[in-house]
This record gives structure tokens, sequence and C-alpha cells, in this order.
């Protein structure tokens, strides 16, 4: 076979090697587990915090702030941290224990608006934190039946969702109504009887609320016990080094501290006017009102209240509650 011309050879000057091409490869993706997401929005938050402005108002400072002193009621709002008795008077000083009592939560429900670190600019805040903290007392008197207390907190899921068509109104509505709201959709469970609940057949039905805690509200028997003042009784004129005091044991239990907390979704909410009655200095404390979202509630229960195992009629017999709530929110 004769030899290749290389004159003939179509591409010789072109078939030089060529270094290959290096590809370079990316690394894996790394998989966003549930702990390193909350560690990166922590460190976002913690951020973007500077900029952020957090104010709060609790119960208390906007029951003063609408003009309250004293134990006198403000359109529906008082002082949350004076002891209240789980008792309703009936008539010729009669008190009766009742089953459940509704504790307004103010400090979510009724923003105040202002230039303070505590009120909201405008009409729209973004809530960011909601604590309850609960004082609770126990009866002076101990009873032989020991009743069952229960401390109740969650939502209520149904929002007024209030028009110029409604009744009342968007522009009508008061305090009062919010209360009353909050009341017909929550309460209306925890006012029936013991003796007849269990023998009832109740249908199916959606409930209007949606319940965070359901809580019994035990003493600690195991604290020393207080002894009330009345209780101490000494001889009359008789010296103290000779005649020792005489304690009468009543056995009344100490005070009972609880928290509750609401979780949040850290979403804008707008408020809107609605009908007031407070005024402080001749003007018109104003009243704003979410009118599309859902209502926090915290609520007392006894449900042997009125029969024959719940409180013994008096104030002495029943409970008292004092609390306070505040909303931490974000208008910025």
């Amino acid at each position: 076979m004769p030899p290749r011309n290389p004159n003939n050879y179509r591409g010789l000057r072109n078939r030089q090697r060529r270094p290959a091409k290096v590809i370079k490869r990316r690394a894996p993706a790394r998989k966003t587990t549930r702990s390193g997401a909350r560690v990166s929005k922590t460190t976002m938050a913690r951020n973007r915090r500077p900029f952020v402005e957090i104010k709060g108002r609790d119960h208390k400072s906007l029951w003063q702030t609408m003009g309250g002193t004293g134990s006198n009621i403000v359109d529906n709002v008082s002082d949350p941290t004076l002891n209240k008795s789980m008792t309703v008077e009936t008539g010729q000083g009669i008190f009766t224990p009742v089953k459940s009592n509704f504790f307004p939560l103010w400090s979510f429900l009724n923003p105040i608006q202002g230039v303070t670190d505590q009120d909201m600019t405008g009409t729209q805040m973004v809530p960011k934190y909601l604590t309850a903290k609960v004082t609770w007392t126990w009866p002076e008197k101990l009873q032989v039946n020991n009743p069952k207390y229960y401390m109740i907190h969650g939502w209520c899921t149904v929002p007024m969702n209030l028009t110029e068509f409604t009744t009342p109104k968007l522009s009508e509505f008061t305090r009062a109504n919010m209360i009353q709201h909050i009341i017909n959709h929550v309460r209306r469970d925890f006012d029936e009887s013991v003796k007849n609940e269990h023998l009832q057949f109740k249908p199916i039905e959606t409930k209007d609320y949606t319940i965070l805690s359901y809580q019994r509200v035990r003493p600690n028997q195991n604290a020393n016990q207080i002894v009330p003042v009345n209780a101490v009784t000494r001889p009359a004129g008789s010296d103290a080094s000779m005649n020792p005091a005489v304690i009468t044991p009543l056995g009344r239990l100490g005070q009972k501290t609880m928290t509750f907390k609401w979780p949040l979704k850290n979403k804008k909410q707008r408020y809107v006017y609605g009908a007031s009655s407070a005024t402080v200095d001749g003007k018109e404390v104003p009243f704003l009102y979410n009118n599309s979202s859902w209502q926090p509630f915290l609520l007392y229960y006894c449900p042997s209240a009125g029969e024959g195992l719940g409180p013994a009629l008096g104030i002495d017999n029943s409970p008292k509650i004092a609390y306070n709530d505040k909303t931490w929110f974000s208008d910025s």
C-alpha cells in the first residue's frame, strides 16, 4: 500500500490535541433542618432588632390612661389587679358562687393611639406577644367537699365582621358589645349543670373557640399555711409574756400564681373605630378594635358551683382572683 501523501491529508494542522475542559462540580445543596431554619430566623431577627421598635402596654396602665382611679369602672374597663370574688350578689347581702367568670384582655382588644412607647401610631400594628398573669387567693374557710376549680385560656374563633348594614354597625360597636360577643361564643358551654351534663346526648357541632390550656387549680398542701390576723387571740388585759397568744387553726392556704401565653402569628392587624363613652379632660378616648381577627379569652370555671358539692354561699367561701395582661407589639 503506497504511503499517504501528507499534502492531501485534510486537517493535519488542526489535529493538535487540546487540553480537556475541566468542569467544576458544585457542592450538593445543604438540607435545611428545623433547627437550622430556627437559627437563621433568630439571627435575622437579632440583626433587624435595632431598626424595629417594640412597644408594650398592660391592662392596668390602659385603665389609668382612660382616667381610671381607685376602684371605678371606665366604660367596662376596671383595675384588673384588684381581687375579685367569684360570686354574684343575689339580693339582701347574699353572695352566690358563679360557675364561670370572664376576664377581658383589654391590652390586646383595645390598643390606645398616641406617641409614647406604649401607644400605637396610626391604626395598624403587628402584635408580638400576649401574656397574662393571675394571682389566685384561696377561700378563707376550707370546705369538706373541696370543689374543683379550673382556669381556661384560648381563642374565640368568630370575628365580628361588622359593616354599616349590620346590628350593631361598624362604628357603633362598643366595649360592652366586645365582651358580650366573646361570652356568647365561649361561656355558653361552661354554664351547664354537672348533674345533667353527663346524661345529655349533644349533637356534634363545630366549636366557636379553641382551647390552649385547661388547667385545674390545686393548692400547694406542702406550703406553709397562712394564719389570718383575726385568728390570733389573747385574753383581755393579759401580758404577752405571761399569756401567749392563742392561734385558731383556720387552715387558710397561700396564694397561687399562674401565667398564660397566647401564640401570635406576627401578622399586621388593622383596627377600626367603634363607639366609646370614656373621656379624659373632656376628650373622648376612642375605642379601636380589630373587626376581622380572633379574640383571646381567659375564663374561670367551677363546674360544681351552685350545687351540693360546690362552694358555699358567701364571699369567704369562694376564691378571689386578680390578674393583669400585657401585649407587646410593633408599628414601625
